[in-house]
């Protein structure tokens, strides 16, 4: 089942480790002592779901996912603060990241959280939520690297000839990706890309849209590269191993919801049912930085 893709961004915390990892906890003056670490490198989770708070009478409070009949615990990174009430969440600059009762599903305007490994509570204990069975951490989402655009406009039947060129040359390009509000492409160029192939697929996407005036959409577009990521081919390895990778396959078994490339985050997205400590621990191990797991409705409810 192909995923949809759909502009976002993000990034994560507390590393894998095999012993228990244990937070620490930050207080703002008024406020209630959250958990808080170092973070993570990578984005390996994207959960949907409410965010809630569970006040406790020590003065700590626990931040959490809940998504179907799961509870995620949430630690932050080192720095962040929480107060008020309902509980806000704010990062090192005092803006607001997250308020208990708000909807996790973020648009383009207001990208996804990035979160990082979900663990057990046996493997990271997290100060303030105790009950709860596993834990997931969060590192503020880095901005999108947008290309510099040339001044030339592109209309949309153009753009579509130019997509068809990348999706050709999945050696050298990572997907393109349009901003509707700056009518910006950006099309990612692998890092592993040969330049001399680069400057061979450049002229085929150029002369692609050659045939056409430009003016056959009322939207038009300026088109720009970056270097960044890995080729949409080496993302299809990911893709080729999806279900028969193992003991991921059969841990994720009937949770697999659905999965694609996201141009924007350089990985395949994964679309699961739930995610637990076994399921990122399997996909980590199967996948490692290519992949992050997102979870979703089934189609078709259950």
């Amino acid at each position: 089942m192909k995923l949809p893709n759909r502009p976002l961004a993000l990034a994560m915390l507390c590393a894998l480790m095999t012993v228990s990892c244990d937070t620490a906890a930050s207080v703002d003056s008024g406020g209630y002592k959250i958990a808080t670490a170092a973070p993570e490198a990578n984005v390996l989770t994207i959960f949907n779901g409410t965010a809630q708070a569970q006040i406790n009478g020590d003065g700590t409070a626990c931040v959490f996912i809940a998504w179907r009949t799961s509870r995620t615990a949430i630690v932050w990174p080192t720095g962040y603060t929480a107060r008020g009430n309902p509980l806000a969440v704010y990062d090192g600059r005092g803006e607001q990241v997250l308020v208990a009762g708000e909807k996790l599903f973020r648009t383009l305007t207001q990208p996804f959280l990035g979160w990082g490994q979900v663990l057990s509570n046996r493997a990271r204990n997290v100060k303030g939520c105790s009950g709860f069975s596993q834990s997931v951490a969060i590192v503020p989402t880095p901005p999108r690297n947008v290309a510099n655009p040339g001044p030339k406009e592109y209309d949309e039947l153009q753009i579509g000839k130019m997509q068809s060129v990348v999706n050709s040359y999945r050696d050298i390009f990572g997907g393109l990706v349009g901003d509707p509000r700056s009518h910006v492409i950006t099309i990612y160029v692998a890092t592993t890309a040969d330049p001399g192939s680069v400057a061979q697929a450049k002229a085929s996407l150029f002369s692609a849209t050659a045939a056409s005036n430009g003016f056959g959409s009322l939207n038009h577009w300026r088109v720009g590269f970056v270097v960044e990521g890995p080729s949409l081919a080496t993302l299809d390895g990911v893709l080729n191993r999806l279900q028969v990778a193992q003991p991921w396959g059969k841990d994720v078994g009937a949770k697999l919801m659905g999965w694609g490339i996201d141009p924007v985050l350089h990985k395949v997205r994964i679309r699961v049912l739930e995610i637990t400590p076994a399921i990122s621990a399997d996909a980590r191990a199967a996948f490692g930085d290519l992949a992050v797991l997102e979870t979703a409705e089934p189609l078709i409810p259950l």
